[in-house]
């Protein structure tokens, strides 16, 4: 257990820029679903 736990902080380090664009890659159909969503409900 703790083995993984210090991976996941190394790869969490590691991987910052790599989060940022995960994290925007994820964004972006969630915001679109939700915009679309959204936009559709309120029209």
């Amino acid at each position: 257990a703790t083995a993984v736990v210090v991976d996941v902080e190394q790869i969490e380090e590691h991987s910052g820029p790599s989060n940022l664009s995960f994290k925007k890659l994820t964004s972006i159909p969630q915001r679109q679903s939700g915009a679309n969503l959204s936009g559709e409900a309120v029209d």
